[in-house]
Parts: structure tokens; C-alpha cells; sequence
């Protein structure tokens, strides 16, 4: 068909795979997220600065379970991350 090759339904192509990374996206982050971090360590400053922790996973082949794969890589990569140590310093506004 022409869509296979590029041709015309492209779009639908795309829509597709930008629903399948939405829906990836949110299992990952229902799933991974509230057991990958200690939340209390991500605090600076309670209820005003904390760090924002961002994991972009790119799927190079799905020939598996893609879910199974990046939810693994991704516990692997924030077990892994060092934040440093920071203090935050109020300033008086004039």
C-alpha cells in the first residue's frame, strides 16, 4: 500500500505512535515514578524548592515487551543518578 511506503496515510502512522508514546509515557509514570524516588529527598526547601526529575527513554526496537524493557531502564537510571548538595539562600527583595 502507499501508506507502507510512505505515501499518503502518514498521518494516521503518526498519530499512532504519538498515542502509543502517550500512553507508554503514562504507564511508566503510574508505574516507575512513585517507587523510583524517594520523594523526601528531593526536597530543598519544604513546600517551596524541590528538585524535578525528567527520564526520556528511547525505543530503539520493540520486538518485546516495550513497558517491561523501559520501566527496567528507567529504575536502573534514577537508582543511578546523584543529585548535589544545595542550600538554598533567601534574599530579601528591596
Amino acid at each position: 500500500s502507499s501508506s507502507k511506503r510512505g505515501g499518503g496515510g502518514g498521518g494516521n502512522q503518526r498519530r499512532q505512535v504519538r498515542s502509543e508514546e502517550s500512553e507508554l509515557t503514562s504507564a511508566l509514570s503510574r508505574l516507575v515514578c512513585p517507587r523510583a524516588a524517594d520523594l523526601r529527598r528531593l526536597c530543598v526547601v519544604p513546600g517551596r524548592y524541590a528538585w524535578r526529575l525528567a527520564c526520556d527513554v528511547s525505543v530503539l526496537s520493540a520486538d518485546g515487551n516495550v513497558l517491561d524493557a523501559a520501566s527496567w531502564a528507567m529504575r536502573a537510571a534514577l537508582r543511578g543518578t546523584l543529585l548535589p548538595r544545595v542550600t538554598a539562600v533567601e534574599r530579601e527583595v528591596a
